[in-house]
């Protein structure tokens, strides 16, 4: 399994979205799931973390 780093400012809001979702905030339940999720995802794909290119799509 591949190994990501957070940002150290994303740590202070995390906590405040755990907290959130102690108290039974279903919006932050939610969110909270999805986050697991993702980083679920991105350990799985080593390529995941790679840089996406700016252009996606040709130009007509």
């Amino acid at each position: 399994m591949a190994s990501f780093k957070m940002p150290p400012e994303f740590s202070r809001d995390f906590e405040q979205l755990k907290t959130r979702a102690a108290k039974g905030q279903v919006g932050a339940q939610k969110l909270l799931k999805l986050l697991d999720d993702a980083k679920k995802e991105l350990s799985l794909d080593i390529s995941a973390g790679e840089k996406i290119q700016k252009n996606l799509w040709p130009k007509e």
